[in-house]
């Protein structure tokens, strides 16, 4: 016997939701999932809330934890962990919940890295349903958990109900309590498949087009405008709109807004706690004669 679980699935963000309960239940259903992980940003609330909702398929609480190395997912959470420490910090709170930690997609950006393999890790993602068809961060997140003889887990990372198990885990045991244990022993299959590339998306992305829509299959949009964010190649400096410094990031709104990771924060916390939109001044950048960028409050 076995139970097929998808492990990285995101349901808010923002304070916005991304995929309601009935189409959560929906999108298990249709890809004969066991159940499924939730791994919002910044809160566990959603999650517990559609576990409490739906009573016929495993919900695991987790979250997508924003370290100072790199994303890491905790699952089987029952207290939110604090963002922007350190990932031994990161890992070993979560343990303390008696959760399991993931590296989640280790090779881009936002990942841990080589890292992954030198850190506690219960689990690594090797195989991220959004990055599938670039095989490359896979690939190498695939050759540093067999290294490091670590746990492969397969995953969507999708915020759209509709492909939700495209990719799964499948967890060789037949007891729900059982699910983590049979995890860190290695007992898994995996069920891999890349979602489709957003092309047109890309393409408005490198030719520089503004008021792009975030991408429903992974939505990440700008939490000034709500329009999507963008990743650029090379890493720029970019002035953060809430607090007025300057960060290196490959993340930016297509409209040019960008806020460093601590601005971010306070805003999903604001957001995800209160029934009223986080309010700023209205900020715009403006280049000076000197070549000097400078915020101009409207």
């Amino acid at each position: 016997m076995s139970i097929k679980l998808d492990f990285h699935v995101h349901t808010k963000l923002n304070g916005k939701k991304l995929i309601t309960t009935e189409q959560l239940s929906k999108g298990m259903r249709q890809s004969d999932l066991y159940g499924v992980a939730i791994t919002n940003f910044h809160e566990l609330e959603h999650a517990i809330s559609i576990r409490e909702a739906i009573k016929d398929r495993i919900i695991i609480v987790g979250q997508e934890i924003i370290s100072n190395d790199g994303h890491i997912i905790g699952l089987g959470l029952n207290k939110k962990i604090a963002d922007l420490r350190s990932a031994e910090e990161t890992i070993e709170s979560i343990h303390k919940q008696s959760g399991i930690a993931i590296a989640p997609h280790p090779f881009i950006p936002s990942g841990i890295g080589k890292k992954v393999a030198t850190l506690p890790f219960d689990a690594i993602e090797v195989y991220n349903s959004i990055i599938g068809k670039m095989i490359i961060p896979n690939y190498l997140a695939k050759r540093q958990a067999s290294k490091a003889k670590i746990t492969p887990l397969a995953s969507t990372d999708t915020s759209d109900y509709r492909y939700i198990g495209w990719s799964y885990t499948e967890v060789l045991t037949d007891e729900p309590k059982e699910i983590f244990n049979a995890i860190v022993r290695g007992e898994v299959k995996l069920k891999k498949r890349g979602l489709p590339l957003p092309i047109i998306h890309i393409l408005k992305s490198i030719l520089g087009f503004s008021d792009i829509e975030s991408w429903s299959l992974h939505q990440m949009f700008c939490y000034i405008c709500g329009k999507s964010v963008i990743f650029k190649i090379v890493r720029k400096k970019y002035l953060c709109l809430d607090c007025g410094n300057q960060f290196l990031s490959r993340i930016i709104c297509c409209n040019g807004h960008y806020l460093c990771n601590d601005c971010t924060i306070k805003r999903n916390s604001y957001n995800s706690r209160s029934r009223t939109e986080y309010t700023m001044p209205c900020k715009i950048l403006k280049k000076m004669p000197d070549g000097r960028l400078k915020i101009l409050v409207l």
